[in-house]
């Protein structure tokens, strides 16, 4: 089996009995994490989802927006997942392109009602899906999203999932200028995604901590793929708050996470704030989306946190250039890594001429991991952070 869509059925029957995930006082194993999988598949397909269509999740961080991810690739067809921080004018524009034949939410996010956002942008879009779940339970015109303990054998009679370099994920993605535009990535690149990770030399007793969104790139892989590829648990952080990250890796023992560098720059904070020299904290906080000044890495390594910057994007199904675990502080701090061997990088300059190292210009990236293309006729230039030759 190759793919991302076999990805939970792998892992279930590698490791049935192993705890994948843990939530806000849930748990569960590799096992019931495969068979709801299978669960969402079978509903999705019984209400009229067919490989290759679209299914736009937007939901916070939890359980069930990557059992749905997972169910959504499992079938055959695209998950589009929505980063919950987009209202009605951003999501009218994404469905308007995606044109989902389902949707998932939830009802309430803080103060603000998901669902109803939803549904106003759906109307301005002109789109009336066949499915609409609702995390929070079933009403007004939801379902319910298939529960993870309702039980049954629904593996039998799901279509096999999408060739591994068909399309599988479209991320919305407005970089640095215009709309979102959606980055079409095929199971293939996920899967050299996660191999990216190998640097980290990570195996089935680290704990992966989910910070980021796991309906972003940042949080997907490292949150969700890469545990299900070496066997580790993830713990996931439902909202950004660093007195809950740092008491949930101390008491998990979480060993790495990745995310903006305002995550390492508040947890570094909250360290120094009080004596943390008695609780456990991360071997690595893989820090990117922006350059991270080295004295921030520094820091965290005075602390005992393990840090590192990185350089990736949306485009390239995440890290493109990540130090090695044994790396020295200089190589962490002053540089993003090296890239992988898989990937080829150049800077050009306005007239596609190759420029020397240290320089400036638009990047050229050729690799496995690159996406397909967009959903919209977008062009997407970039600049490089550091990165020694």
């Amino acid at each position: 089996m190759n793919g991302v869509g076999w990805f939970a059925a792998q892992a279930a029957d590698r490791w049935p009995g192993r705890e994948f995930a843990a939530f806000s006082g849930r748990r569960v194993t590799y096992a019931e994490f495969g068979a709801w999988v299978d669960r969402i598949a079978a509903d999705l397909l019984a209400r009229g989802v067919t490989p290759r269509d679209r299914v736009v999740v937007q939901l916070p961080n939890c359980l069930e927006v990557i059992a749905l991810q997972l169910a959504v690739w499992r079938l055959g067809a695209m998950a589009v997942p929505v980063v919950p921080i987009y209202l009605e004018r951003e999501l009218s524009q994404i469905l308007r392109d995606a044109r989902p034949v389902a949707v998932a939410t939830t009802e309430r996010l803080g103060s603000r009602t998901p669902r109803s956002e939803l549904e106003t942008a759906l109307r301005i879009a002109g789109v009336n899906p066949r499915v609409r779940y609702r995390l929070d339970g079933a009403g007004d015109g939801w379902t319910a999203i298939p529960a993870l303990d309702a039980g049954g054998d629904h593996a039998e009679g799901l279509p096999d999932p999408a060739g591994p370099d068909e399309c599988c994920l479209i991320l919305y993605t407005s970089g640095t200028t215009s709309a979102p535009k959606g980055a079409m990535l095929s199971s293939a690149a996920l899967v050299a995604a996660t191999r990216a990770w190998e640097r980290l030399a990570l195996g089935p007793d680290d704990v992966a901590l989910a910070i980021a969104p796991l309906a972003h790139i940042a949080g997907l892989v490292p949150g969700c793929l890469v545990p299900m590829t070496v066997g580790c648990r993830v713990v996931i952080l439902p909202r950004w708050d660093p007195e809950a990250a740092i008491t949930l890796i101390d008491r998990e023992h979480a060993t790495f996470s990745t995310g903006a560098n305002v995550f390492l720059k508040d947890l570094v904070e909250q360290y120094e704030r009080r004596d943390s020299s008695a609780l456990h904290k991360l071997h690595y906080f893989v820090s990117g989306g922006a350059a991270t000044p080295p004295e921030l890495v520094e820091r965290a390594h005075a602390l005992g946190m393990g840090a590192m910057r990185a350089y990736g994007m949306t485009e390239t199904a995440g890290v493109i250039s990540m130090a090695e675990h044994d790396a020295t502080l200089d190589r962490k701090a002053n540089f993003d890594g090296h890239l992988l061997d898989t990937v080829e990088m150049r800077a050009l300059d306005e007239y596609g001429e190759v420029l020397p190292p240290g320089i400036d210009g638009a990047l050229r990236i050729r690799g496995p991991q690159v996406m397909l293309g967009t959903s919209r006729r977008t062009s997407c230039v970039t600049r490089p952070s550091s990165m020694p030759p």
